[in-house]
């Protein structure tokens, strides 16, 4: 719990040394963010706190390790989940994951089934339905990497034209 003080409360010497660290922060930010004068500036890394972290944009964990894991466990046709709590890199492990099986030469669909309520959940056939139609609107964005014309063609029946 933090408490509010009044002036006369504060230990000697706060406010000078508050504004010290606020002034060494503001010199630390300050250094990071490159010379002004370069002709290409340096963006600031930042903490995202929702949806997909880039590494060059964003303070975040390397997660290669656990990439190349997944990876190994899709090569050898094995099956995996991933289920952590909120804030745990689930979006970006799976980012992570997609760049690299596309430039392996795999087919990946991003799908994301955020929002669309529970009623393409309540049978087998409802579900599979809704994941085919979301795979056209990948295709019809196209966001789907090394899709061969022979898996363009398997899948057309199954899609919505």
């Amino acid at each position: 719990m933090i408490e509010r003080r009044t002036e006369e409360q504060q230990p000697p010497g706060f406010a000078a040394r508050f504004f010290q660290d606020v002034y060494l922060l503001v010199l630390i930010i300050i250094k990071f963010a490159g010379d002004n004068s370069t002709k290409e500036k340096t963006r600031m890394k930042s903490f995202k706190t929702t949806g997909k972290c880039l590494p060059d944009r964003h303070y975040m964990v390397n997660i290669d390790r656990q990439v190349d894991a997944a990876v190994s466990l899709i090569d050898r046709g094995e099956y995996f989940c991933i289920n952590r709590g909120r804030q745990f890199g689930k979006t970006t492990t799976l980012a992570a994951m997609k760049s690299v099986l596309e430039k392996k030469g795999y087919t990946v669909f991003s799908l994301s089934f955020e929002g669309i309520g529970d009623s393409p959940f309540a049978s087998l056939e409802t579900l599979l339905y809704t994941s085919l139609n979301l795979m056209q609107a990948c295709v019809d964005f196209n966001e789907v990497e090394n899709l061969s014309e022979e898996a363009a063609e398997a899948l057309k029946p199954y899609l919505r034209t």
